[in-house]
C-alpha cells in the first residue's frame, strides 16, 4: 500500500490516479513501449535495437521518478499491507522525526498512529474505495509528539483484497 502525506499547510489535494491491477513497473513499461513504438516509426535506427532503447527509456523514467520522489516536499512512503515501511522520502523522515529516510525503513506505520486500530479501518475503506483523498488526521512523530496531517492514500489490491 502506498500513502502520500501532506502537511496541513498545503492546500492542493490532488491524489494519484489508480492504475487498476497493473503495478507501477508494469505501467511504466507499457508507457515506455508505446512511446518507443511511436519513435520507431519516425526513427528507423531504433528498429535495429528496440530492446536496448526501451531499456534506456525505462532507466531514464526510473531515474526521473526517483528524483521526484526524493525532492517531493510532501512526505511519501510505501508500506507492506502489514504496515512495514519499505521506502520513504526525506520529507516523510523529517515530518515523523527520523534523522534520515533509511532510518524509517522497517518501522511499522501503525507505530506512528495515535490509535492502534485506526490502520485496519483505513485499510478496509481503502479496499472499498481504492483511494482516499484529503483525509485530515492526527499522527505522532517517532518521539510521540502529535502532528496534524492531511493525507492521500492509494491502495493496490488483488482480486482477493490483499
Amino acid at each position: 500500500m502506498a500513502k502520500k502525506r501532506k502537511s496541513s499547510s498545503e492546500t492542493s489535494g490532488q491524489g494519484r490516479k489508480s492504475r487498476g491491477s497493473r503495478t507501477p513497473a508494469e505501467t511504466t513499461l507499457r508507457m515506455m513501449n508505446e512511446r518507443l513504438q511511436g519513435q520507431t516509426a519516425r526513427m528507423p535506427c531504433l528498429e535495429a535495437k528496440p530492446r536496448a532503447q526501451g531499456e534506456e527509456l525505462v532507466c531514464a523514467s526510473e531515474e526521473r521518478f526517483h528524483q521526484l520522489f526524493e525532492d517531493d516536499l510532501t512526505g511519501d512512503f510505501i508500506s507492506t499491507p502489514e504496515g512495514r515501511i519499505l521506502l520513504c522520502n526525506p520529507a516523510f523522515a523529517v515530518m515523523f522525526g527520523f534523522a534520515r529516510a533509511l532510518d524509517a525503513v522497517g518501522t511499522n506505520i501503525a507505530d506512528l498512529s495515535l490509535e492502534r486500530n485506526e490502520r485496519e479501518l483505513l485499510l478496509e475503506r481503502l479496499r472499498r474505495e481504492g483511494k482516499i483523498e484529503r483525509l485530515e488526521a492526527w499522527r505522532k512523530r517517532r518521539d510521540g509528539q502529535p502532528i496534524h496531517i492531511v493525507e492521500n492514500l492509494v491502495g493496490h489490491f488483488n482480486e482477493q483484497g490483499q
